[in-house]
């Protein structure tokens, strides 16, 4: 399902959530992936996510500015309906189809100034019978969201002013995302954080940095 109808619409809404006053969510605490093989899938596939996390904003060269645009990407997710309930007999995709299949979601997905996932999706273990594969398109999906999240969550970290304040709305957003939603997990508590440098660092460790160095990106 495209997100793009949604975008002329997004966009006042977007830039009324930056430049006005903000809504507060409060999202639950739950397992980000409901496979019986969740772990095991999201600590071998939450790769290669950029930097390492540090306790206060970067200085110096002029901030990027974070388009209506984009804004208006992730208030499309939030407005986007649930995703379908995984399905023992969902199509298996095959291995060479997960960078095109990951490449449609990224674009309804959005991403900082200059950003992007750079993950070599041909990497992953070849399924279907290994643990560590992906294995269906809502693996893939899953994914790019919280991948998506752990960038964003890197940007918030290294920037400040309004970069950081539209990272904010972002990531505020994120737990309501239409994979992250019904098992937000550690995102929930995020919205919660902003303007926390140091809980939002261990947050990034936690969470994304683990796996920074599997891949380039």
């Amino acid at each position: 399902m495209t997100t793009l109808p949604a975008l002329e619409a997004a966009l006042d809404e977007a830039a009324h959530r930056l430049y006005g006053a903000r809504r507060r969510r409060r999202p639950r605490l739950h397992a980000v992936l409901t496979l019986p093989a969740a772990a095991a899938c999201a600590a071998a596939l939450v790769l290669a996510l950029p930097g390492r996390a540090g306790d206060a904003a970067q200085t110096g060269p002029p901030q990027p500015v974070v388009p209506p645009e984009t804004l208006a990407l992730s208030a499309a997710l939030v407005a986007a309906p649930d995703a379908p309930e995984f399905q023992i007999g969902d199509p298996v995709v095959a291995h060479a189809d997960l960078p095109a299949i990951a490449d449609g979601y990224e674009d309804e997905t959005p991403y900082p100034p200059g950003h992007r996932d750079t993950f070599d999706w041909l990497s992953t273990a070849q399924g279907p019978y290994d643990m560590a594969s992906v294995n269906s398109a809502r693996e893939v999906r899953s994914l790019v969201e919280f991948r998506a999240a752990c960038i964003w969550l890197r940007f918030w970290l290294d920037s400040d002013g309004a970069a950081r304040e539209a990272a904010g709305a972002i990531l505020t957003d994120a737990p309501k995302w239409p994979m992250l939603r019904k098992h937000p997990g550690n995102w929930a508590d995020v919205p919660r954080a902003l303007g926390d440098p140091v809980a939002l660092t261990a947050q990034y460790e936690n969470d994304c940095s683990p796996w920074r160095d599997t891949q380039g990106g």
